[in-house]
């Protein structure tokens, strides 16, 4: 019979390299130049995208679980999003988030 500690399992070194090289990602990237760079997108574009974690965070979750689109535009789309974002209190993003919603039927 064997103790616990002799039946536990080791951790796969492939992790270890993956994790090792995801740190070294995050190492590299300095600035939004550098996030923008292997996305083929421009650094205003990622500033964009990165202003969206300026909303309250259950008008983030809102946004993740919106219903697929099937046909056609999305009928939400990042580009309304951004003044909402913009503004600070979260209690006024969260009327401006619910009036654009109700007005595209979400």
């Amino acid at each position: 019979m064997t103790n616990g500690a002799e039946t536990a399992r080791r951790p796969d070194p492939r992790q270890d390299r993956g994790h090792a090289s995801q740190r070294g990602i995050v190492r590299r990237l300095t600035d939004q130049a550098d996030l923008a760079r292997p996305g083929h997108v421009t650094r205003a574009r990622v500033t964009q995208i990165m202003n969206l974690l300026q909303l309250a965070p259950d008008i983030q979750e809102s946004i993740l679980f919106l219903p697929n689109t099937v046909r056609g535009k999305d009928p939400i789309q990042e580009h309304q999003i951004r003044p909402i974002a913009a503004t600070p209190d979260w209690g006024k993003q969260r009327q401006r988030w619910n009036g654009l919603k109700s007005n595209k039927y979400v």
